[in-house]
């Protein structure tokens, strides 16, 4: 080993640290565990070692980003929830039947949502939004739903909260220079990478091919097109006095009014001249975004088959289940069973044929989708009790009031106190989070369902370990010892071999790994050049960002709806990885170049 190289790594401490961390990456790399667990016997190694003091080993959930983190899901599920995002969804359907518009329309929205919610939280509140809305046109499943997906990654890198590595970066900044980024200091590069990755995703897409006839016919669906439910129409509602084939125009079509029940016992024909009254009891058959719509719009209220349930939004919820072949449901109603002594049956979604009477009378079938409401803690026991499978949960919000512009007004007011310098980012996001709570437009256990909370953990269990790479000198040591290997390495040239690292890091250990780990070393690799940190700091933003070979779909859609389309995904995901090479190299170098740190 030449000198220069001996000299690089010379303390048992940090020996002992660049093991644990080798050894925490090849895990990370071999997805057996979880990367949370993996994290935190990294920390408890580490500790063990005297590498992190016993009174820092917490020192991770004081970082900035574990609150920031989880206010924008929190955020991200208020907006999902109050429906905004559908509505130009679902007034640009009509042109968007081909695939490449798909993508160009799409994937501007996606981008322009996750520079706001975090790319994370935009993927659970943005991409089913068009899985639902062209399902309904027969224009879904789409060879559109990768492109989109990585269209929220690249409009993530264009803010400092559009992705976490973002986030983490920038309190590396302040930690190296004083000072962290701007709102908007990462838009020159990120902006830019985005743009000219959004204008190759458009054409992109004919890269994949398309999945086999037979797996797309045979393409699972657990749910239903339409439910049917029972909704009464109050005193007062703007239901009242207008004819069915108005309500039903009202919805375009979305909505059939299957029968009109009157004084709980006259079932009318629902005519289209039949004017509805006052206390009627609509039995209608249509999607259950369409169903809260309409409930919001003329102010009706669900017909529960439970009496007296109480909606009670921090402990009752609704989730949709699948009565399974075995069940003590199938020939039986929900009265005769019992079912209806212990959840609210809300509507029945059914493949073939629809029910056409009570929905309390309905003999239910092995494969009909109930739509329930009941106390969340309960439901796992009572649906495990009568043979049926809950599916994946949707928050459902059915028979509750969304506020449409609240969440969309809060979250503009917190960026723009955080863009001004008024306030932190994170304290301005959580103030949002709090007034969100207080608006009732999140329950407390929908706040908590909204975090990825293993990802909180991951974070927690790194920073310790990523601060000890700082102060053991280890990360200088490694810094030095590049640059020997390397030679005498320009810094232009080493900007070009962070980005690179945190490129090809980032689909094995993920991006919030890579950028805690590679950015004390890309800080240390800027003072032993002797230039500017902030190139090689945003290179590692970039490149941990700029994730498209690990990803995956499976969290924001169900199975259906990306099937074949994920495992082409690497077909799109390289070139786009290379693309953000060779862009972000000189625009790193243009808008920050090796230099003294400039100010964000």
């Amino acid at each position: 080993m030449p000198p220069s190289l001996q000299a690089a790594v010379v303390t048992q401490p940090q020996l002992m640290l660049a093991v644990i961390v080798v050894v925490m990456l090849a895990l990370l790399a071999w997805r057996r565990w979880r990367h949370d667990a993996v994290a935190v016997l990294a920390l408890l190694a580490a500790a063990g070692a005297g590498l992190v003091p016993a009174g820092e080993v917490f020192s991770g959930f004081s970082h900035p980003a574990v609150v920031t983190f989880p206010a924008l899901l929190i955020l991200a599920a208020g907006v999902r929830n109050s429906g905004l995002l559908a509505a130009p969804v679902r007034l640009l359907a009509p042109l968007l039947n081909r695939a490449g518009v798909q993508v160009a329309v799409l994937g501007g929205m996606a981008a322009a949502v996750a520079a706001v919610l975090n790319s994370h939280g935009a993927a659970s509140a943005f991409l089913p939004v068009p899985s639902q809305v062209l399902r309904r046109a027969r224009q879904w499943p789409s060879p559109a739903v990768v492109p989109v997906r990585f269209a929220l990654t690249l409009g993530g890198t264009a803010t400092l909260v559009g992705t976490l590595p973002n986030i983490l970066i920038s309190e590396m900044r302040e930690n190296a220079a004083g000072a962290g980024y701007g709102l908007f200091a990462f838009a020159p590069v990120g902006g830019i990478v985005a743009l000219a990755g959004l204008a190759f995703l458009a054409f992109a897409w004919r890269l994949l091919r398309r999945p086999r006839a037979d797996l797309a016919a045979a393409a699972p669906s657990a749910r239903p097109e339409g439910y049917t439910s029972e909704i009464h129409v109050p005193q007062g509602s703007p239901a009242v006095g207008r004819s069915v084939a108005e309500l039903e125009h009202q919805s375009h079509g979305a909505v059939q009014i299957v029968a009109v029940v009157r004084e709980d016992y006259r079932r009318l024909t629902p005519r289209p001249g039949l004017v509805v009254e006052a206390e009627d009891l609509l039995v209608l058959s249509c999607g259950l975004d369409m169903l809260q719509r309409l409930i919001e719009q003329l102010r009706l209220r669900i017909a529960s088959t439970r009496n007296g349930a109480a909606i009670d939004p921090e402990r009752v919820g609704v989730v949709e289940a699948v009565v399974t072949p075995g069940s003590r449901l199938v020939g039986r109603s929900c009265g005769e069973s019992g079912l209806a002594d212990r959840v609210s049956l809300l509507g029945i979604g059914r493949s073939e044929g629809r029910p056409l009477m009570r929905l309390h009378r309905v003999k239910l079938r092995a494969g009909d989708v109930l739509v329930l409401q009941g106390e969340l803690a309960a439901m796992p026991a009572a649906l495990g009790e009568f043979g049926c499978l809950l599916l994946a949960e949707r928050r459902l919000r059915l028979g509750r009031q969304r506020q449409a512009l609240a969440p969309a007004l809060l979250v503009a007011c917190a960026l723009a106190l955080a863009a001004a310098g008024t306030a932190p980012v994170a304290l301005a996001l959580l103030g949002a989070v709090l007034l969100l709570v207080l608006l009732r437009n999140l329950s407390l256990n929908e706040l908590y369902a909204s975090v990825d909370w293993s990802v909180v953990v991951l974070l927690a269990g790194l920073a310790p370990i990523s601060a000890a790479m700082r102060d053991t000198g280890f990360s200088a040591a490694a810094a030095e010892g590049l640059t020997a290997f390397a030679g005498g390495i320009s810094p232009a040239a080493a900007v070009a071999l962070t980005l690179a690292l945190a490129l090809a890091c980032a689909p094995a250990v993920g991006g919030v790994t890579t950028a805690l780990i590679l950015g004390p070393l890309a800080a240390a690799l800027a003072a032993h050049l002797h230039a500017g940190v902030d190139p090689f700091l945003m290179a590692v933003a970039v490149g941990a960002s700029c994730d498209f070979l690990r990803q995956s779909l499976a969290p924001a859609l169900p199975a259906a709806d990306h099937g074949e389309w994920e495992r082409e995904a690497w077909r799109i995901g390289l070139p786009l990885t290379v693309l953000v090479f060779v862009l972000g190299v000189p625009l790193i170098l243009l808008f920050w170049p090796p230099g003294p740190a400039a100010a964000p």
